[in-house]
Parts: C-alpha cells; structure tokens; sequence
C-alpha cells in the first residue's frame, strides 16, 4: 500500500497537483505489485521562505543518509 507524499513549491495549479498524482501513481505501479487502487498521493505546498525550516531541516538534512535522490542545494548553517 504505497503512500506517497510530496512536498513542493506553493503555488501551484491544481490541473499540475492532478497530472502529478497521476504521474507517480503509474510510477509505482509500473515497478511494484499493487494496483493504483493501493496508491495513495498527498501533495503539501510549502511557501519557498519556509522551505529551510519545514522541509530540509525536517525531512532531507536528517535523512540524508537514507535519500535515493539527494538534492543538489543545502543550507549553510
């Protein structure tokens, strides 16, 4: 039962949220077992003067180690 949540730039469309949604829930069940039945999507907008302290600080820097994907930008402290 895959659930994916993706933390993006606020701002966006909803048709871009839909086509997203859409995108990821092929993706994975294209490469795994289950049926988009047993997909679900969230998608959480965060306002780019909050991003350092909402999501890197929370869900990359910590994690690093754990990313498949790692971001190319950090924040210097």
């Amino acid at each position: 039962m895959p659930h994916i949540i993706l933390k993006i730039a606020a701002g966006q469309t909803e048709a871009t949220k839909q086509k997203l949604a859409a995108e990821f829930t092929n993706v994975i069940t294209k490469y795994t077992q289950n049926t988009s039945e047993a997909v679900s999507v969230g998608i959480e907008e965060v306002a780019a003067e909050q991003w350092e302290e909402k999501v890197y600080n929370v869900d990359i820097a910590p994690k690093l180690k754990k990313l498949y994907k790692k971001p190319g930008y950090s924040f210097n402290k």
